[in-house]
């Protein structure tokens, strides 16, 4: 059994402290034809611009969450300046 396949069946992956530049440079390297080479890199730059769209959205997902609790603020403002006109008006105003 190679180490590879012993690493394989023990669920480690060696690769994983790698960055994917080096990743691309190693297979390159290696001998992998261009086409192989170019799908690692196309593998590279998708998890790329994965990572930046997830970024974007975290980031707007937190700008709707400040939206929402200054709504709900502005909401019970209203709430209380209304109960508070109604209790006004029912007592029998000043």
């Amino acid at each position: 059994m190679s180490r590879e396949d012993e690493l394989a069946t023990a669920g480690k992956n060696p690769f994983a402290d790698w960055t994917d530049d080096r990743l691309v440079a190693v297979a390159y390297v290696r001998g992998a034809t261009p086409p192989q080479a170019v799908e690692v890199e196309m593998m590279r730059r998708l998890r790329v611009s994965i990572d930046k769209q997830t970024a974007s959205s975290n980031d707007l997902g937190i700008k709707l969450w400040w939206l929402n609790v200054w709504l709900l603020i502005f909401t019970i403002a209203i709430f209380a300046l209304t109960g508070a006109l109604t209790w006004v008006t029912l007592s029998g105003g000043p």
